[in-house]
């Protein structure tokens, strides 16, 4: 206590002197010149001036494009971030977990696991920057995926799937609400298919690691707004989807291990069925994420690729003690 009087004492006597002001003025310049004056402790690896010239010009016509009606892609990446580029591919060390083609001006929509969609300019997506989806007024944990702004051209319906193993295509529009949910049911993945998508598979895993495969022409279409239909018929909750080939690679992910398996060792089945046993887990572990797709692409916390070693069906995964990050 005697400090802080001492202190008080000080600084009132410093405002009331304005000689000592300056004095002290005079000394925290003095100090701050030797901080600035010490040898440079970080620097630019291998990059000049002109370098940052250009890559600031780029930038500011990358800018001035999204004003214009250009193409553009939209990815989302395995770590729950969104962006947009206007390159023709995008190099990421994390891997991209879905993509939809756009143009810069063109409304999309935003689905929440809910149902509810929010519709934004696609030009508000940062561009070539790596952005939480909470920037576009959306919680990470309400996210679902990007959608289209309607379903004319490359897109023929939009596949949804929830946590309850049900499962609707939405065909002729985009609305919110875009399904009619059962009382805390929530949407866990939705794909906007194209007219090869309908000629695939539907994969989705339980939380216990049982998985279901079905075609996805056997799904019914209805109009926005309808309700869904059995897909995986199973006591055990949903916990992800994905569409591929019958032959596509699985990826699987628990809270301690993960697999990779081909996806012609799983039987196919009519919808509506309790499907197979498929990923062996531990006592009181359980699935966290499944990605299908022609190759994926896993990689560690450091960025450096896991090894793509196949397991059978109804197999054990591999445990590992660090983030990964998967998709294609």
């Amino acid at each position: 206590m005697k400090h802080f009087r001492k202190e008080t004492e000080d600084l009132e006597n410093l405002l009331n002197d304005e000689s000592a002001i300056d004095s002290a003025i005079i000394e925290e310049l003095k100090a701050t010149k030797k901080v600035i004056s010490d040898d440079r402790r970080t620097f630019i690896d291998n990059v000049t001036l002109e370098d940052l010239k250009l890559a600031d010009k780029e930038s500011k016509n990358k800018m001035k494009l999204l004003e214009k009606n250009v193409d553009t892609t939209i990815y989302i990446l395995s770590n729950g971030t969104i962006l947009q580029s206007l390159e023709e591919t995008f190099n990421t060390h994390v891997p991209i977990k879905s993509e939809l083609k756009a143009t810069t001006q063109e409304f999309i929509n935003i689905l929440k696991n809910d149902g509810t969609i929010e519709t934004i300019n696609a030009k508000a997506i940062p561009l070539d920057i790596p952005s939480s989806t909470s920037l576009l007024g959306v919680d990470e944990d309400k996210f679902v995926t990007i959608l289209p702004n309607n379903l004319n051209g490359n897109y023929k319906g939009v596949l949804i799937v929830t946590d309850a193993g049900n499962v609707n295509i939405v065909k002729n529009n985009i609305k919110s609400p875009l399904a009619k949910l059962i009382l805390n049911e929530k949407i866990i993945y939705a794909k906007p298919l194209t007219e090869e998508d309908y000629e695939k598979y539907l994969y989705i895993i339980a939380e216990d690691g049982q998985l279901a495969k079905f075609p996805i022409s056997t799904i019914r279409e209805s109009n926005p707004g309808s309700g869904t239909v059995a897909g995986f018929k199973y006591d055990k909750k949903s916990v992800a989807a994905g569409v591929g080939a019958h032959d596509a690679v699985l990826f699987s992910k628990s809270k301690s291990s993960y697999k990779f398996t081909q996806g012609e060792e799983v039987p196919s089945t009519n919808r509506g069925v309790k499907g197979s046993k498929f990923h062996e887990l531990v006592k009181d572990d359980e699935i966290t994420d499944l990605v299908v797709s022609e190759f994926v692409k896993v990689v560690d916390q450091d960025a450096e690729a896991i090894a793509e070693e196949y397991s059978g069906r109804a197999k054990k995964g591999i445990s590992y003690d660090e983030d990964l990050f998967f998709g294609y």
